[in-house]
């Protein structure tokens, strides 16, 4: 399913996760030397449910012996009983709370792995694709940084960008591989994925801070976008981020419908956009950071 956690897999994760620049070209030019990530993704994620899970077991253990003791405290109201020294405890102790909090972080765990195992599905679907969520990660972490974007936020925005397509899941394979335009009625069905990726991610609760950047990431700046509609700095930050680096992989790759843009029609198009598709600053920025580093995009090579 997933590619193994290789060196050069830790050496992207190294790179993009731990917000250093030293990402050398010669590591990224190549969409073969990408595969990797994908495992360290998966992984640097595992990593943050132990975590969780490891510092939340006895917060969950004090809540629940905290809620029986409120209930009993209630009955007692009510019956006029006092409660008994067995009164606070938890039935079956903190062993039974121990065996639900492990059931409930192996419930998380399986529900990440069939999130990222449906983004590699979708990747799968369309050859032009594979390899594209990485790519965005990659665009958009560097971005962050350009940015100023504190390290817990550019995590946010990379885990986003790895997970922003997987609502096309549900999209039919004769639409994102169909090699001329768009009808209106199957753009409509386009349109459901981000809509349909937040779905997905709300089952997966470790991904709470991501799920808005899915659900928003075709928001326009001019309130052109979709699925709300909403307009300039009320599309969260990360979204419109990671539309300039979605938009700038979208480009720069051949897809059925198109050829592969070259660098200065990217930067062309991108001022076009500035201010009405996309947010002016990060527009700026982004023109910027693809002029001084072009040797962080990737190429077919």
């Amino acid at each position: 399913m997933m590619a193994d956690f290789s060196t050069a897999g830790r050496a992207h994760l190294k790179a993009s996760l731990t917000g250093s620049d030293e990402v050398h070209g010669s590591m990224l030019r190549s969409k073969r030397d990408i595969g990797p990530w994908c495992g360290g993704i998966a992984m640097k994620l595992r990593g943050d449910h132990d975590a969780l899970a490891s510092s939340t077991s006895e917060c969950t253990i004090q809540r629940h012996r905290r809620d029986h003791r409120l209930r009993a405290i209630n009955r007692s109201r009510l019956t006029g009983r006092k409660t008994g020294p067995t009164a606070a405890t938890l039935p079956g102790g903190s062993d039974s709370l121990q065996e639900v909090t492990h059931l409930r972080r192996r419930l998380r765990e399986a529900r990440l792995d069939t999130v990222m195992a449906l983004v590699a599905a979708v990747e799968a679907k369309d050859p032009h694709t594979e390899r594209h969520s990485i790519h965005v990660a990659l665009y958009a972490g560097c971005l962050a940084r350009e940015l100023h974007a504190s390290p817990g936020e550019t995590e946010v925005i990379k885990v986003a960008a790895v997970m922003h397509d997987v609502g096309k899941i549900g999209v039919p394979d004769a639409l994102l591989t169909k090699p001329g335009p768009l009808t209106t009625e199957e753009f409509d069905v386009i349109k459901r994925h981000p809509a349909a990726g937040a779905a997905i991610l709300r089952s997966a609760t470790c991904l709470r801070r991501e799920l808005p950047l899915v659900l928003h990431h075709h928001e326009r700046y001019d309130g052109g976008g979709y699925p709300a509609g909403l307009r300039g700095e009320r599309i969260p930050f990360g979204a419109r981020l990671l539309h300039v680096a979605d938009s700038i992989d979208a480009m720069l790759l051949p897809r059925s419908y198109k050829r592969g843009y070259r660098l200065d029609e990217v930067i062309s198009e991108l001022e076009l956009g500035r201010g009405t598709q996309f947010d002016p600053m990060m527009t700026d920025v982004a023109i910027r950071w693809l002029t001084s580093r072009p040797d962080q995009l990737i190429t077919d090579a």
